[in-house]
């Protein structure tokens, strides 16, 4: 996945349709909400460009693979 911050991502939108109706503020929010998925990275939040390509285009998003879980361990004593 090509990861980017939320500028980034607008940018490549733009480019690819500049006559789309999709502000930066609008993609923020849809961001905010959890519509498209996005870590933090520090104080940026970056975004998959794929995430954002196919929630416009109405397909599911992808979805992560899911890691194993182990369990922690502590010591006593």
């Amino acid at each position: 996945m090509r990861m980017r911050t939320l500028d980034a991502v607008y940018q490549h939108i733009k480019e690819n349709d500049p006559e789309t109706c999709l502000t930066k503020t609008g993609l923020y929010y849809l961001v905010r909400r959890g519509e498209i998925p996005s870590i933090h990275c520090g104080k940026k939040r970056l975004i998959a460009i794929e995430a954002v390509e196919a929630y416009l285009a109405g397909e599911p998003l992808p979805q992560p693979e899911p890691e194993e879980v182990k369990p922690k361990l502590r010591c006593i004593g």
